[in-house]
């Protein structure tokens, strides 16, 4: 495809010889001619630059290069695109496969394809063009909006909702019991947990993740919140809108995140805690109180950004303090003796 092609399909702007084949994408490092590649920053140019590659998307504030340049306002959106463009994904044809078990009050939409050996029991409802892979099962009582992709072996708990153009990746289980236990005489009791989780429109969950039922009411995943692999989010949590969960991070039972909030690896959001919209939250951070809408936090105990940086660069002067300390302490005072250590 030549790059004038690709500029009428994705847009953009061409400094340079249009004329030119492309034949594919890659990083700058594993590029080759007749690929294109891409420098998200002015600190990826140069790598971009010295690669074998054809092509460059840039940012508008990138003009001259030794490459051909496609500039993009965003250069990850673009790249998006060129995907979709030069490896668009292949659909399965909408079937269902012999080893399916399928209850006879599920109701099914249009063009859905179910995988082998996927179960979906009474009184499920899934729309239009949905895929459904190897393995799934759908409790009773489940619904799954149109055009959402469930990937193999993944287990949905009855009256579990989905919303639409959803993709819940291999191994994740949505709508498990919260763990929810009181002590008692006899040991330790369970307490049912009868809610249920309810995942809003263009959602993704990755591989290996949890999402438990509520105890009562609703765990609930807003409309566009990615969720990352090996993540756990309890019961009657709640994911507010465009909000992101990096892998590895967990969220206890009743905690409330506003839109937009992003959680680096591995944060640990203690339960009944609120953060609000916006808020940022360092990777390997662990939160134990409410986050104010817009702030950034990180650490273990989690506190604001700036307070967390200047104690860490403090840390290595106050090592270095120590002797000086010591000497001071040692020091005669004005009665001839040493100040105790």
């Amino acid at each position: 495809m030549r790059i004038c092609e690709i500029v009428d399909n994705v847009g953009g702007e061409c400094i340079g010889d249009d004329s030119l084949e492309i034949t594919g994408i890659e990083t700058a490092t594993k590029a080759r001619s007749g690929d294109v590649t891409f420098a998200e920053n002015r600190r990826f140019l140069a790598d971009a630059e010295a690669s074998n590659a054809t092509a460059v998307v840039v940012p508008p504030d990138v003009r001259k290069s030794s490459k051909v340049l496609l500039r993009a306002d965003n250069v990850m959106l673009y790249v998006a695109d060129l995907v979709d463009l030069f490896f668009p994904e292949e659909r399965p044809r909408a079937e269902i496969h012999p080893s399916a078990v399928i209850a006879s009050s599920a109701q099914l939409g249009q063009r859905v394809s179910v995988g082998a050996n996927a179960v979906i029991e009474e009184h499920c409802r899934i729309g239009d063009d949905c895929l459904i892979g190897p393995g799934v099962w759908f409790g009773p009582n489940c619904t799954l909006g149109d055009r959402t992709h469930i990937h193999a072996n993944v287990s949905i708990y009855p009256f579990t909702r989905i919303g639409k153009h959803v993709i819940i990746h291999s191994g994740t289980v949505i709508g498990a019991d919260g763990f929810s236990y009181a002590p008692s005489p006899r040991g330790i009791r369970k307490l049912r947990q009868i809610g249920i989780v309810q995942i809003d429109d263009d959602v993704e969950i990755g591989a290996n993740s949890c999402i438990d039922r509520a105890s009562f009411g609703v765990t609930r995943i807003q409309a566009g919140v990615k969720i990352d692999n090996l993540v756990q989010i309890a019961h009657n949590v709640e994911v507010g809108a465009g909000s992101i969960v990096v892998a590895q991070c967990g969220l206890a039972g009743s905690v409330k995140l506003g839109r937009n909030v992003f959680l680096g690896g591995q944060v640990g959001v203690s339960h009944h805690h609120t953060l609000g919209d916006g808020v940022q939250v360092g990777g390997g951070s662990k939160v134990f109180d409410n986050i104010p809408a817009g702030e950034r936090w990180m650490g273990y105990l989690a506190r604001p950004g700036r307070q967390f940086v200047e104690e860490q660069k403090i840390l290595p002067k106050l090592v270095k303090m120590r002797g000086a300390l010591r000497q001071l302490d040692a020091q005669p005072t004005k009665s001839g003796q040493a100040v105790p250590s």
